[in-house]
């Protein structure tokens, strides 16, 4: 049986300097991002503070972010704004714009503020990710046993609220939903990390760990997003530039061309025909009502498909609260038992490239497109232990075209720490030329 060490000085005593603040933010991210995935925004804000009070009495160096990624979040948060300037009808929390750019503003500063580590300070970070990342993983088995006691704990639930006996109940998987997300994307780094110590066991077993929970969570969009991201890892692993260019030009083409293919595939008759069959009918009970999202969602884009509808419109668009109703055709005249009831278009797409689309319109979609595949043709330099990093872009891709809106605050605060995760401990010591 192989024996296994615990290397506790790498755990060393977390004083207040950046290594310091960097670790012990590597630790609870996972950590608290398990029950709370709204902490991101705070704890992102926070780490940064943090920073800067640690450089005292050092000179506070200036953020050097990624030129592509600032440029073009920059151009993004600028057209958005004026966008409220045109768009036809009066947007919700239009001051959605400010706290919008202080994510961009307090992510990029982290982002561009913490250096690559030498070898020592990083084997300490990492330790404390991988600590983290491991409590994180024991939260989710502790709530499988328990029927997830800690979220009923923090949320103040009964189990009378729980079962619903006068009501439908509460959905205590729901309530654990963005954190398995958290989890999921933060397996990369993770195994990029047991793979360059040569902990192949360990790599084995975080990358089981993370569909279990998905598929007993019953959270099908990570279980999606996991093996999409073994896919494109596989890929990485024979080569960098294939799977680069591929994952750019896929990326461009989806950004662009969304609502045209959507359109294409999908209308109401369709629908309503692939609902009713067996498959449909096998599909967890989400799937059909994306479908007719983004349907309504795609014809509406059409309809100002150059500047759109404004920022945040989503949720007041004309019709979006109409309900799209799917009938069961195999009862009575299809008028008997209803199969799907579901509004048109509640609160965004689910899609991220088509709330761009209907949103912002073909300019901002042009904007995200040009420069996101900028970034990711840049990792075509990638080196081969730097392979994951090619499962969490596609891992990201997968939730960010299946189920988040666009400017969820814990989802941008969330990527950025993922960002930073991957920067002081995902690469190789030499730096990939132009990502950062």
């Amino acid at each position: 049986m192989t024996k296994v060490t615990i290397p506790l000085k790498k755990f060393e005593f977390i004083r207040l300097n950046p290594t310091g603040v960097v670790s012990v933010i590597f630790f609870l991210m996972p950590v608290i991002g398990a029950i709370s995935s709204k902490a991101m925004v705070p704890l992102i804000i926070v780490a940064l503070l943090l920073f800067i009070f640690a450089q005292k009495p050092r000179k506070l160096p200036i953020p050097k972010p990624p030129l592509i990624l600032t440029v073009g979040l920059s151009a993004l948060i600028s057209w958005s704004a004026l966008s409220m300037i045109w768009a036809p009808i009066a947007g919700p929390n239009n001051w959605l714009i400010l706290p919008l750019t202080g994510i961009f503003v307090a992510g990029l500063a982290f982002l561009g503020l913490v250096p690559v580590p030498n070898s020592a300070d990083r084997t300490r970070m990492e330790s404390w990710f991988l600590a983290g990342y491991a409590i994180a993983n024991m939260i989710f088995l502790f709530e499988a046993i328990t029927g997830s006691w800690i979220s009923r704990q923090v949320r103040g639930l009964e189990w009378i609220d729980v079962i619903g006996v006068n009501s439908s109940g509460q959905n205590l998987e729901a309530f654990l939903s963005n954190g398995i997300v958290i989890v999921v994307l933060l397996v990369w780094p993770v195994v990029t990390i047991l793979n360059r110590r040569k902990n192949w066991g360990w790599t084995f077993a975080a990358l089981a760990a993370v569909p279990w929970i998905a598929f007993h969570f019953g959270h099908s969009a990570s279980l999606l997003a996991i093996a999409a991201g073994l896919l494109a890892w596989g890929l990485a692993r024979f080569s960098r530039k294939t799977a680069a260019n591929s994952i750019a030009a896929a990326f461009t083409i989806m950004v662009i061309a969304m609502p045209y293919l959507v359109g294409q595939f999908l209308d109401s008759s369709k629908i309503h025909q692939f609902a009713n069959s067996d498959f449909g009918r096998s599909l967890p009970n989400s799937i059909i009502p994306r479908l007719t999202i983004w349907e309504f969602t795609a014809r509406q884009s059409k309809e100002r498909p150059t500047l759109g509808w404004g920022l945040n419109s989503s949720r007041i668009q004309p019709g979006g609260g109409e309900k799209a109703i799917i009938f069961d055709e195999r009862v009575g005249n299809g008028q008997i038992k209803q199969l799907h009831n579901e509004s048109n278009l509640p609160l965004h797409p689910h899609n991220q490239a088509l709330q761009i689309w209907l949103e912002l319109g073909g300019v901002a979609a042009i904007i995200v497109a040009i420069f996101g595949g900028a970034i990711l043709k840049r990792f075509s330099v990638a080196r081969i232990a730097e392979a994951p990093l090619f499962g969490l872009i596609i891992s990201y891709f997968a939730f960010a075209f299946l189920s988040f809106g666009a400017w969820q605050n814990w989802w941008i605060a969330t990527l950025f720490l993922v960002a930073v995760i991957w920067k002081t401990l995902g690469r190789e010591s030499v730096s990939v030329p132009g990502s950062a």
